[in-house]
C-alpha cells in the first residue's frame, strides 16, 4: 500500500511572502501520484494555500479544502501513520513546495519548511525537515521519498532562530524493522528556489524538471533488457534533475558563483533485500516515440559499400544498413541502450564500433571509425548521405536469447585498496552486486557499470560490455585525494601513491585528512610520536593504563590546511559528575596543522568540550576502558566540526594498528554519508573483532541494526559486554535483539542495564535507549541525563553531542538538577 502528503503554500498573510506557483505544483504531483506513483485517491493527503488571487478558484475544490498549516500539516501526517498503524505500508511519498529557510541551530545549519503565520516574531511557524524525517523513520512505510521545493536561504544574516520542530514525540518500538529514505531538496543550504512563467501559468523550477524526470523523459528513464520494461530509480532520477537545473543556470557565470538551484540528494540508505536504488516509476515497451540514432563513418579508405548493424545488450542486432555508400546513416529505434558495429564490404578489412553503451533516449549522433590496419584517420568530410542503403528493423529471435543467458559471463574486482568496494549494476541501474577486491561475480550477458563506491562518494561506472563465456577485469582507479591530504601523509611519514595514501604496507583510497590523522595516532600508539601530531603527552606516560585524547585538523574552504581555525578551538576533558574547570586549552598546531591534547585519567565516562570563537559549546559524552585511550579526531571546517571517534587499546594489539583505525573510520564514514548499503562486510569484519575492539564491534552492530542484519546481533552484544560491560551501547544492542525475538522482559533489563551505564556513545544510541524506556514506561533518573542530551542534542552528529543550555561554567555541572527538572 502507498500513501502520499502533498503539501503547497502561496498565501503566507504578506503580500511580500506571497508565491503563485505552490499550489499548481502540489496539485500537479497529486496527480502524478495517482496516476503513475500508484497511490489511491483516498491514500492523497492535500493541503493547500492557494495565492490569494486564486486563478483556478472553481476548477478543483480541494484548493481550498485544508489549508496548509502547521496543524493541519501535523494532523495530516498523524492521520496517516495511524491509518497505517497495523500494516506493512510499501512506500510513502511527501511533498511541499513553498518557502523554505536555513536557520542557524546549535552551531549548525538547520533547514525548514515555511508555513503561513510564519515572520520574525513567529519564527515557530516552520518545522525542520530533519524533525519530519527523524519521525518518518519511526514508521513502518518500508521507502520513503521527500521532494521538498522550497529556499534553503538564510532570513536574518547572524541571528540563531527558535525554528519549529516535530511536535509529536517519537514512538519506535525496539525491534521494529529500519526504513530507507529518499530526500531531494530543491537547492543546496543558502540558496533559493525559483519559479518560471506567468501567474496562472508558472510552476517551481525545481518541481517542472521534476515531473518531466517522474514522466520518463530523455535520460530519467532507462531500458532494462532483462524486464523488459523502461525504468526510473531514484539515482537516474536524482541526476536528470540536478542536470536540468544546472542547465538553467545563467550562461557564463561559475555555479559556485550564481544563486541558483543546485539540488541536493541525501537521505539513509541500504536495508538487507531491499534496492538501495528503487524504481520511482515504471513503464512498458513502446511506451515512448522512436528515437533517431544517426551514425557517421569515418573511413580513410574511400569505399564503396558497408553494413551498420545495431545491437542489444546480448550481442544480437536489432537493426541494419547492407549497402552504406554515404557517410551518414540514420536508425529510427525505440528509446533503448545500445550498441553499434560497422564493416566494409567493399573494399574489405575495414571496421570499427561507437564505444558503447549508446543510450538512445533522445535522438543523438554517433561517430565510428573505419580503420586499416590500426591508423587513425585524418578527420574525414561529412557530405550528406548518398544512395539509398537498405534498413532492416531485425525482431530477436527468443530462442537466440536463451541460447545467450545459458552461458554466463565475469567481471573480477582488482584494487590496491583491500577496502575498496564496487557496485555492478545493470544498464538500467539494477544493482546486481556489491564485491570487494579480489571477488568476481557472475552474470549475464550485456551491458554493466562497475561504480567504485567510497565512504562517501562515488566514482563514475565503467562500462562493461559482456558476450557469452567472456569475462572482464575491472581495476578500481581512486579519487585523487586533496593536497592537504599529501602534505599530512609526507609530515606523518607516509606519501601519496597514484591516488592512494600509503602508510607502510598499507594502502587506502578516500584518504581525508582525517584518514592522516587516524594513521598518526596508530604511530603514536607504537611510541614513534610523529612530531606533527602535536600530542603534548608522550607515550610513555599513560602507560598501560586509560586516556582520553583529541587531535584536531583545520581545513580552508580551499582544501588548505587551515592553522588559525585550529588555533580559535578549545578543547576541555573532565570526568563525569565532576565541576566544570572551563572552557579549556586553547589547541596549538604543529607545522604539519595538527594540533593534539593526550591526558591521563582514570577509566569513567568523561565530557569533552570543544568551543569555537562565538559560537555555543558542543559537548561530547565519551566513555574511557580500562587500558584504552578515547580518541577523538576533529575536522575542524568553516562552519562545523566533524568527529571520529575511536578506543584502541594501549596494551599494543590489533586494535591500535593503521589497518584497524582506518577501517573503523571507513565506517563511520558510511554510517555519516548513508552508504551502508555496501557496508555489511566491513561491518562483519569488525564486529569478528569484538573481544578485542569492543567500540569497533559497536559501530558495526549500529550498521546491522539499520541494514536489518541481525542474526548476529545477540552474540555480536555479548562478546562487547564481555569485553567492555560498562559501554552502555553493548545493552542497546542486546536490547534491539531480545525485543526482534520477542523476548519482552530480556529486552526491558538491557535497557535498564544500559541507562545504568550511563550515556551511550552514540546518537542513535540515545535515540533507541529513550524509545526503550518509553517503550517499558520506566522513569529512571540517569534517564533524564539521556533526554536532556537528546533533547539539545548537536543535529548531524553521529555521537552523543549537546549544547549546555548554560554553556560551561567554571564550577558547576554541565546538566544540573534544574535542567532535569529535579529541584523542587
Amino acid at each position: 500500500m502507498r500513501w502520499a502528503i502533498v503539501i503547497g503554500a502561496d498565501d503566507y498573510g504578506t503580500p511580500e511572502m506571497e508565491l503563485s506557483a505552490a499550489a499548481d505544483d502540489a496539485c500537479d504531483f497529486r496527480d502524478w501520484v495517482i496516476a503513475r506513483g500508484g497511490v489511491p485517491a483516498s491514500n492523497v493527503r492535500l493541503l493547500l494555500s492557494p495565492p490569494s488571487k486564486d486563478p483556478h478558484p472553481d476548477e478543483d475544490p480541494d484548493r481550498r479544502a485544508r489549508p496548509a498549516t502547521k496543524d493541519n500539516i501535523v494532523s495530516a501526517i498523524n492521520e496517516v501513520v495511524v491509518a497505517t498503524a497495523d500494516q506493512k505500508p510499501e512506500r510513502l511519498y511527501f511533498y511541499f513546495a513553498g518557502h523554505g529557510i536555513t536557520a542557524r541551530v546549535s552551531n549548525r545549519d538547520e533547514s525548514a519548511i515555511v508555513l503561513p503565520g510564519f515572520d520574525e516574531v513567529h519564527p515557530d511557524h516552520s518545522l525542520a525537515i530533519r524533525s519530519i524525517a527523524e519521525y518518518f523513520e519511526t514508521t513502518s512505510f518500508a521507502d520513503q521519498f521527500l521532494f521538498i521545493d522550497a529556499c534553503r536561504n538564510v532570513p536574518w544574516a547572524n541571528r540563531e532562530l527558535e525554528i519549529g520542530r516535530w511536535p509529536v514525540p517519537r514512538k519506535r518500538d525496539p525491534g521494529a524493522p529500519p526504513t530507507q529514505q529518499f530526500i531531494l531538496y530543491a537547492t543546496a543550504p543558502g540558496h533559493t528556489a525559483q519559479e518560471g512563467g506567468w501567474l496562472g501559468e508558472q510552476e517551481g523550477r525545481f518541481t517542472g524538471v521534476l515531473l518531466k524526470g517522474l514522466s520518463g523523459d530523455k535520460n530519467a528513464k532507462a531500458w532494462s533488457w532483462e524486464r523488459n520494461c523502461y525504468e526510473v530509480r531514484w539515482e537516474r532520477l536524482a541526476s536528470f534533475i540536478n542536470g536540468g537545473m544546472k542547465a538553467k543556470m545563467p550562461a557564463g557565470i561559475a555555479e559556485a558563483d550564481v544563486q541558483a538551484q543546485i539540488p541536493q540528494d541525501t537521505g539513509t540508505r541500504g536495508v538487507a533485500n531491499r534496492e538501495r536504488d528503487p524504481v520511482v516509476v515504471s513503464f512498458p515497451s513502446g511506451h515512448f516515440d522512436l528515437a533517431t540514432l544517426t551514425v557517421r563513418l569515418a573511413v580513410e579508405a574511400k569505399r564503396k559499400k558497408a553494413q551498420v548493424s545495431v545491437l542489444d545488450g546480448l550481442g544480437a542486432p536489432v537493426a541494419s544498413a547492407l549497402g552504406v555508400t554515404g557517410e551518414v546513416q540514420a536508425f529510427q529505434l525505440p528509446p533503448k541502450t545500445y550498441a553499434v558495429q560497422a564493416t566494409t564490404t567493399t573494399p574489405k578489412g575495414l571496421s570499427g564500433s561507437a564505444m558503447a553503451p549508446i543510450e538512445l533516449y533522445e535522438d543523438r549522433p554517433v561517430t565510428i571509425e573505419l580503420l586499416p590496419g590500426g591508423k587513425r584517420p585524418a578527420g574525414p568530410s561529412s557530405p550528406p548521405p548518398e544512395g539509398t542503403p537498405v534498413v532492416e528493423r531485425i525482431e530477436p529471435d527468443p530462442a537466440t536469447r536463451d541460447d545467450h543467458q545459458q552461458s554466463g559471463a565475469t567481471i573480477s574486482i582488482e584494487s590496491e585498496d583491500s577496502l575498496a568496494v564496487a557496485e555492478i549494476v545493470d544498464e538500467a541501474g539494477r544493482v546486481l552486486a556489491v564485491k570487494r577486491t579480489g571477488d568476481t561475480v557472475q552474470v549475464e550477458p550485456g551491458f554493466y557499470y562497475v561504480r567504485h563506491i567510497g565512504p562517501d562518494a562515488t566514482r563514475h561506472g565503467e562500462f562493461v560490455r559482456l558476450t557469452a563465456g567472456e569475462s572482464e577485469r575491472v581495476t578500481l582507479k581512486p579519487r585523487l585525494p586533496d593536497t592537504l591530504v599529501e602534505e599530512l601523509a609526507s609530515a606523518m611519514g607516509g606519501h601519496v601513491r597514484d591516488g592512494y595514501l600509503t602508510m607502510g604496507d598499507d594502502a587506502i583510497a578516500w584518504a581525508r585528512p582525517t584518514t592522516v590523522v587516524t594513521a598518526g595516532l596508530a604511530k603514536y600508539l607504537a611510541g614513534d610520536e610523529p612530531a606533527a601530531m602535536a600530542a603534548g603527552t608522550a607515550r610513555a606516560e599513560l602507560g598501560n593504563g586509560s586516556g582520553v585524547a583529541v587531535f584536531a585538523v583545520g581545513v580552508g574552504r580551499d582544501g588548505r590546511a587551515d592553522l588559525d581555525a585550529v588555533r580559535h578551538v578549545k578543547v576541555a576533558i573532565w570526568r563525569a559528575g565532576e565541576p566544570v574547570t572551563g572552557t579549556g586549552w586553547q589547541l596549538q598546531p604543529s607545522a604539519g596543522g595538527v594540533a593534539g591534547r593526550v591526558k591521563p585519567v582514570d577509566a569513567a565516562p568523561h565530557w569533552v568540550s570543544f568551543t569555537a570563537p562565538d559560537a555555543a559549546p558542543m559537548v561530547i559524552a565519551v566513555p574511557v576502558l580500562p587500558q584504552r585511550l578515547a580518541t577523538l579526531v576533529a575536522q575542524i571546517d568553516v562552519d562545523r566540526i566533524r568527529l571520529f571517534q575511536y578506543h584502541p587499546s594501549l596494551a599494543g594489539d590489533a586494535s591500535a594498528k593503521v589497518s584497524r583505525l582506518w577501517r573503523i573510520e571507513y565506517l563511520q564514514r558510511m554510517l555519516l554519508a548513508g552508504r551502508i548499503d555496501v557496508a555489511d562486510r566491513l561491518a562483519g569484519d569488525l564486529a569478528a573483532a569484538a573481544p578485542e575492539d569492543p567500540f569497533a564491534g559497536v559501530v558495526a552492530g549500529y550498521v546491522l541494526l539499520r541494514l536489518g542484519l541481525h542474526k548476529e546481533l545477540g552474540a555480536l552484544a555479548s562478546a562487547i559486554i564481555t569485553a567492555a560491560p560498562t559501554l552502555s551501547d553493548a545493552y542497546i544492542l542486546r536490547a534491539e535483539d531480545e525485543a526482534l525475538k520477542g523476548h519482552r522482559e530480556l529486552a526491558e533489563q538491557a535497557f535498564i542495564n544500559a541507562v545504568d551505564c550511563g550515556i551511550p556513545a552514540f546518537g542513535e544510541g540515545m535515540t533507541r535507549l529513550l524509545e526503550g524506556l518509553r517503550h517499558i514506561r520506566l522513569t529512571l533518573p540517569r534517564g533524564a541525563v539521556v533526554r536532556h542530551v537528546f533533547q539539545r542534542h548537536v543535529r548531524g552528529s553521529m555521537w552523543a553531542a549537546f549544547t549546555p543550555r548554560r554553556g560551561l561554567e567554571r564550577g558547576s555541572a554541565v546538566i544540573s538538577s534544574a535542567d532535569l527538572g529535579l529541584e523542587a
